[in-house]
């Protein structure tokens, strides 16, 4: 959060907080506070524990909070969701609650479980780059951000 305010305080037209796993959770998480990214690009957000462990059973409820927190009216959003990612506890309910991040940002990519992209490392994948890469960019940088790649 410091980091990013100063960027601002230094000037920066576009600020984008982007990440993987619990990078992409701490990205989640700034968007309580309105201005301190553009963009938020979330791969496979995971915030609890190990594969199988007690503590991912938090994970929907924090996320559900996470959702509940934030105020970034002027963020856009993107956040990619993997088939078979051991931190993913609910696979099901996860991308309804992902959507409840839409109405609270400026715009809302949600790239959920995308054919051939398996695992909690999906996003970090060549293919993940070649297929998604340009749209990303385009939603970070076009007047008129895509809603779907």
């Amino acid at each position: 959060r410091d980091g990013l305010a100063e960027l601002r305080r230094r000037g920066y037209r576009r600020v984008v907080a982007a990440g993987q796993s619990r990078g992409g959770w701490n990205a989640l998480m700034i968007l309580d506070t309105p201005g301190l990214a553009d963009v938020v690009v979330a791969v496979a957000p995971a915030a609890h524990g190990e594969a199988g462990d007690n503590l991912q059973a938090r994970q929907l409820p924090d996320l559900r909070a996470l959702v509940e927190a934030t105020r970034a009216a002027t963020t856009r959003l993107a956040v990619a969701n993997f088939r078979d990612d051991p931190f993913d506890y609910a696979p099901e309910e996860r991308p309804v609650v992902l959507r409840g991040f839409a109405p609270r940002v400026a715009a809302f990519l949600l790239l959920d479980r995308p054919e051939g992209l398996t695992g909690h490392g999906a996003g970090a994948r060549t293919e993940f780059n070649d297929r998604f890469g340009a749209c990303l960019l385009r939603f970070g940088t076009a007047p008129a951000p895509p809603s779907a790649c």
